[in-house]
């Protein structure tokens, strides 16, 4: 009998924002249905980890980046999903890293398991979001990004839904 029970995962991420606007994003294929998407650095927090911790250990794996000065929270958002068949609920935050374009570097002996799932890294642009048929989490990335720049952080933390 299959275990139809739902892992929470809590999870930080980072929105790596140039001066130019450009935003820094991974892309990832399911290794089960082979879908790709396009995500920000980040990932599930360990246990006891406070979310700073997690947030900083997660940027150093995934972009080789340290001591970066972590900006406000910004966003927030709450998905179910099914990944290499467990079933997961899934709180994201994401926090603001103002930053200049810089080169990543995944570290792939820090996370095992993310080199077969891990694509790539680009910058965007919101116009090449807005036109781009690939899939963004959060869905929809390109409004909320166009507002992080037009108008700055958030008084509150946004909910993007999806």
């Amino acid at each position: 009998m299959k275990d139809e029970s739902i892992i929470p995962r809590e999870a930080t991420r980072a929105v790596f924002l140039t001066p130019e606007g450009e935003i820094l994003l991974m892309e990832i294929e399911n290794p089960v249905s082979g879908a790709r998407f396009w995500i920000t650095p980040g990932g599930g927090r360990e246990d006891g980890e406070s979310v700073e911790e997690g947030l900083r250990r997660e940027v150093l794996e995934e972009t080789g980046l340290q001591d970066v000065v972590i900006g406000p929270l910004i966003w927030r958002r709450e998905d179910q999903y099914t990944w290499r068949g467990k079933r997961y609920h899934q709180t994201d935050v994401f926090y603001l890293i103002e930053m200049n374009r810089f080169e990543p570097v995944m570290d792939l002996d820090v996370a095992p398991g993310e080199g077969s799932v891990f694509q790539g890294y680009r910058w965007w642009m919101v116009d090449e979001i807005r036109a781009s048929s690939a899939i963004f989490t959060p869905r929809r990335l390109a409004v909320y990004l166009h507002d992080l720049i037009e108008k700055g952080p958030p008084n509150n933390v946004i909910d993007t839904g999806v």
